[in-house]
């Protein structure tokens, strides 16, 4: 009898003890501002349009006009007077 017993014993123990680990592997999830300040700032934007101006020059006194792709760092077409 008290050999059953025991052997009654372990076995709940040892289905209580590998129940307490699923209760301890539950996640937490961030809240909105800790997720907002663990993404970073503006500096990981990466621009699926083309940022394009306008650059000025002078010429003989005369201002010309040209287009400039600051995303790839190119000219656009060729100077043009105002």
């Amino acid at each position: 009898m008290r050999k059953k017993f025991s052997l009654f014993m372990l076995f709940v123990l040892f289905v209580f003890q590998s129940t307490e680990v699923f209760a301890t592997s539950k996640t937490i999830p961030l809240d909105y501002q800790q997720n907002l300040t663990q993404k970073g700032g503006s500096d990981n934007v990466i621009p699926y349009k083309d940022i394009i101006g306008w650059r000025y020059k002078t010429i003989n006194g005369i201002v010309h006009k040209r287009q400039y792709n600051y995303s790839t760092e190119q000219w656009i077409g060729s100077w043009q007077p105002m």
